[in-house]
C-alpha cells in the first residue's frame, strides 16, 4: 500500500506542475485519483470511470491505477476484484489515446 501512497503523491506532483487540473462528473483530477485509495470499492469503480471520461489528460492516474490493479490481482475470491481489473483496463485504453492534434501542438510549444 505504501507504494500506491508514493504514487499518489508523485501524481500529485505532476499536477500541480501542470496547466489548470482536468475534470470529470464535478470533480478534479486530484480527487478521483485520491478517491482509488477509498476502502468502499464502489467509489474506487465510480473514481476509475470518471478517470476514463477524462482520457489521456489522466495520465497522471495511470501508475496508480496500475498499482491498484497489482493489489486487486491477489484478490481472486473477490467478485469486485474481478470488476475493478476489468474497469481498469479500459480506463487505461482511454488514458493511453493519443492526444489530439491540437493538444499535441499545444504540449510542443512548451
Amino acid at each position: 500500500m505504501n507504494k500506491v501512497l508514493i504514487v499518489l503523491l508523485l501524481a500529485f506532483i505532476f499536477i500541480g506542475c501542470s496547466d489548470p487540473e482536468p475534470a470529470a462528473k464535478g470533480k478534479s483530477l486530484s480527487e478521483w485519483i485520491q478517491q482509488l485509495s477509498s476502502e468502499d470499492e464502489e467509489k474506487i469503480l465510480e473514481a476509475i470511470e470518471a478517470l476514463g471520461e477524462i482520457g489521456p489528460d489522466a495520465y497522471p492516474a495511470r501508475m496508480v491505477l496500475i498499482a491498484l490493479m497489482s493489489k486487486y490481482a491477489a484478490k481472486t475470491d473477490q467478485y469486485f476484484a474481478g470488476e475493478i481489473m476489468i474497469a481498469i483496463t479500459e480506463t487505461l485504453k482511454e488514458i493511453d489515446k493519443p492526444f489530439p492534434d491540437e493538444k499535441k501542438s499545444n504540449l510542443s510549444k512548451d
